[in-house]
């Protein structure tokens, strides 16, 4: 934009964010070290697209058009911004939103929550800053300057158990989160993983993850005692799968996070009755390792399982083994995602 061309009423923007993995948290115990740590890894699909159109309004104003499941969470963001700011009016007046169903576990409302709360503060600063016409070339995505990621949380309303997404969101890649007892600027960082490793998703279509007050009550039954395992998932994640992703090992990695997987289910067997969140998914995990990929996690509360494979061969000699095995399957095959949301201006 240059500075004869307000951005107020006239532009129309759009960010896409990738879903994520999550393979478990190192600690669900109040006090405790590393207390909602954990690993993840963002995809390339799927992808959230959002768009969005420039105009100063008030909330009741607010225009969404998206499915049903997303409508509460946009305008509670919305809502959120407001009062942070203090602020009467949006400096959107409509949004777009494309995006997966939710309770899927590959992350959609951490990364929706966060595409509405960088949109607005994004936009409120371009406003401000009034930027120069080649600072925003239309049309043209670009690495997004972007809040911290303390600041991102604030505004999302996430991250409270975990910052993975919101810092998949930032960076793309692998995500190290180590906790609340580590510093801000500490507490996570992400790497680049091997974008040759295709990427696996299976789940039932009819299964949805656990969410709400079912989620609550598991949490608070399942995090009065300290994690047994937490040190060892920690050793692993320092020692084993981080190094095995930098060197591009993949069976020592294809190990490493079955194990860790394995560690952070039986963290809720006591409420879930067993590892896995349903008797079927611990099914596909077996069948994976009976095929000798030992990998196989669950990510987040399910009901997505996830494989991460060696090669092309090996990905799709995997989906025609599952697919005979369990033909109601949906099966997708994507792979790392190793960028962070993308930006950019589309025009009046």
């Amino acid at each position: 934009m240059n500075g004869e061309r307000s951005l107020v009423g006239k532009e129309h923007c759009r960010i896409e964010a990738h879903g994520r993995l999550h393979f478990g948290l190192l600690e669900i115990c109040d006090h405790s070290p590393n207390l909602f740590g954990g690993i993840g890894l963002m995809l390339a699909a799927p992808i959230a697209v959002l768009d969005a159109y420039v105009a100063d309004v008030s909330i009741d104003d607010l225009q969404i058009e998206s499915d049903p499941h997303w409508k509460d969470r946009i305008f509670t963001v919305c809502k959120n911004w407001l009062d942070r700011h203090q602020s009467i009016t949006l400096p959107v007046s409509k949004f777009q939103l494309s995006a997966p169903l939710p309770h899927q576990g590959l992350g959609s409302g951490t990364q929706i929550a966060s595409m509405i709360a960088f949109l607005l503060w994004h936009v409120s600063r371009s406003n401000r800053d009034n930027k120069n016409a080649d600072d925003n070339t239309s049309g043209a995505i670009r690495t997004i300057e972007h809040p911290t990621l303390s600041e991102l949380a604030a505004w999302s309303l996430r991250g409270l158990r975990s910052h993975i997404g919101l810092a998949g969101f930032l960076g793309g890649g692998f995500v190290v989160d180590l906790g609340q007892s580590a510093s801000d600027l500490s507490r996570t960082k992400t790497i680049p993983f091997p974008e040759s490793w295709p990427v696996l998703l299976l789940r039932n279509p009819s299964s949805v993850g656990t969410h709400g007050p079912l989620e609550k009550k598991w949490f608070e039954e399942c995090s009065r005692t300290p994690n047994s395992h937490r040190l060892r998932m920690l050793q692993l994640v320092e020692d084993v799968i981080v190094p095995s992703i930098e060197h591009a090992d993949w069976a020592t990695f294809d190990h490493a996070i079955g194990e860790y997987g394995r560690l952070a289910g039986s963290v809720f067997s006591k409420a879930q009755g067993g590892m896995y969140r349903t008797p079927q998914m611990e099914q596909f995990v077996a069948f994976g390792d009976s095929l000798g990929i030992h990998g196989v996690v669950q990510t987040s509360w399910g009901p997505t399982v996830a494989l991460i494979t060696k090669d092309e061969d090996q990905v799709h000699w995997l989906i025609d083994k599952y697919r005979t095995q369990w033909p109601e399957l949906t099966l997708e095959k994507t792979y790392a995602c190793n960028t962070p949301a993308s930006f950019r201006w589309l025009g009046a």
